[in-house]
């Protein structure tokens, strides 16, 4: 379960953040009549991972506001893109943080994928394929149980435990 020491930064750097960012450059965007705003989300966002709840959710959260703010900026110009990546490696000083990440994507190739699903018009960019699939439709359309069961064996099977400090989902 989460402890509130863990989710309580979450919310306000992946939301809050992303609230004020869109009331500052918003407004600009939308007297110019173009522009296009990108919220890096997660694969997390599809569904709740062990040890990563608050994570899971905050993603979901931005996932939910960028789609919304996306539907309410039409017809002005502005596009907004959701972009949901897996693992990608981030230059963290301790080695051990790459550990059983699955399909593990190397910086300069997650900025590639990005900037080529903005430059194509994609409404969400998702990647590595893989991954993606998996999340969003293998994972994200499990019923309860299954996910659940599935989840916990893959996760070592801990039933308890929350969020860990610095510990970040796909």
């Amino acid at each position: 379960m989460p402890r509130p020491s863990a989710c309580s930064p979450r919310p306000t750097t992946n939301v809050g953040g992303a609230v004020n960012w869109l009331e500052a450059v918003l407004p600009g965007m939308i007297r110019a009549g173009h522009g296009t705003i990108a919220g890096i989300s997660s694969l997390a966002a599809s569904r709740g991972l062990p040890g990563a709840g608050a994570y899971s959710a905050s993603k979901a959260a931005l996932s939910t506001l960028l789609e919304s703010t996306r539907v309410d900026l039409r017809g002005t110009g502005v596009e907004v893109v959701i972009v949901c990546p897996g693992f990608i490696r981030n230059g963290s000083a301790d080695p051990g943080d790459d550990q059983g990440k699955l399909f593990l994507l190397e910086l300069e190739d997650g900025v590639r994928r990005i900037l080529s699903g903005i430059d194509r018009g994609k409404r969400v960019v998702h990647f590595p394929w893989q991954l993606s699939y998996l999340m969003r439709y293998v994972v994200h359309n499990m019923p309860g149980l299954g996910y659940d069961w599935l989840i916990s064996r893959l996760a070592g099977g801990a039933r308890h435990g929350g969020d860990r400090p610095g510990a970040v989902g796909p």
